[in-house]
């Protein structure tokens, strides 16, 4: 598969990279059919995060559909439209049970995963 990847300070490519497989019953694979490049991933370009090594992919705000779900997901199941962050919150279901979930939540939620 191709992956936007960080090659060095100010440079990325398409590069391809492996298939994912399943690793832990919680894990689902999302054929990303969008992806957006957002602040984080410049701070990695401009060379700002030192974590951020040469063949790191970047892109991961993304919308997408999946694939294959582990045996421990239920909230979404092969063919599901989604949207993905990095940094997910445990929010799931329909838009409509989200925006539910988002509206009764104190705090700030980051991260949710929109399916339906």
């Amino acid at each position: 598969m191709l992956a936007y990847t960080y090659i060095e300070q100010g440079k990325f490519e398409l590069r391809e990279k492996p298939k994912p497989v399943l690793q832990n019953d919680t894990d689902a694979i999302v054929r990303v059919t969008l992806a957006s490049i957002c602040t984080s991933d410049l701070h990695i370009k401009h060379g700002s995060v030192p974590r951020a090594v040469p063949g790191v992919t970047v892109g991961h705000e993304m919308v997408g559909v999946v694939e294959e779900v582990g045996g421990a997901v239920a909230a979404v199941r092969p063919g599901d439209r989604v949207t993905v962050n990095v940094e997910t919150s445990g929010l799931h279901g329909t838009l409509q049970e989200l925006v539910e979930q988002i509206n009764g939540a104190q705090g700030v939620i980051r991260g949710e995963i929109l399916a339906g």
